[in-house]
């Protein structure tokens, strides 16, 4: 046999059997199954916030599986709204009740949409594999928007409301501009004062009622 050839079919096979130790070394560190048991339920939205095939879902905030589909299903009779339907494969060992509530977060602030399940208590009546169960819609980025729009339109009304009110009472519009800017009123009440200062007995001096004569 050629030694050059001896040579190289020793190190493919030195090279085979390294990467078949680590494999097999990763696979066991860190508990690495291939095919996990998975089971699959439908879950529908009004609106998927940019949901995709391969989006995590937790449960709990626990990593239990994925989207493998989102499909838009057609409008019918029964529904007004176009619906979204994701195909959500959740690991065999977890069970998630019907009364389990499911929208959508995000990862970070600006970072990937998943699939949020907060899990209910009625573990008596759990999801099956191909039940469906209704998600709560996420609030559209263009509606916060025009609902900040909104306050700030609401605020800037209320802040000249604020001012046009300033105006009038310097301007001694109105009661209380009036006795803000009169000065009669204002040397009334300083003579006023004056005279309760000098005269305090004024406070506890109760007038005689007249009697009327029958």
């Amino acid at each position: 046999m050629n030694p050059k050839i001896t040579l190289e079919f020793k190190v493919g096979v030195f090279v085979l059997v390294g990467l078949v130790i680590m494999v097999f070394m990763v696979f066991f560190i860190t508990d690495f199954q291939i095919v996990q048991p998975k089971y699959n339920v439908k879950i529908i939205f009004n609106y998927a916030n940019g949901v995709k095939n391969n989006s995590p879902l937790r449960i709990a905030g626990v990593d239990a599986g994925e989207i493998k589909n989102v499909n838009v299903l057609p409008t019918n009779a029964n529904s007004d709204k176009t619906l979204v339907e994701l195909d959500a494969w959740i690991r065999k060992d977890i069970l998630v009740p019907q009364d389990s509530k499911v929208f959508i977060n995000t990862l970070g602030l600006l970072g990937e949409k998943y699939v949020e399940i907060m899990p209910g208590v009625d573990y008596a009546n759990v999801i099956k594999s191909g039940e469906s169960i209704r998600g709560e819609d996420p609030v559209p980025m263009h509606d916060v928007g025009v609902m900040i729009q909104d306050m700030a339109n609401d605020l800037k009304n209320v802040v000249d409301n604020i001012n046009s009110i300033t105006s009038s009472v310097e301007g001694g519009e109105g009661t209380i501009g009036k006795l803000l800017a009169s000065e009669s009123i204002y040397e009334n009440l300083d003579e006023l004062v004056l005279d309760i200062k000098n005269n305090p007995w004024k406070l506890f001096y109760k007038t005689r009622e007249k009697k009327v004569s029958k």
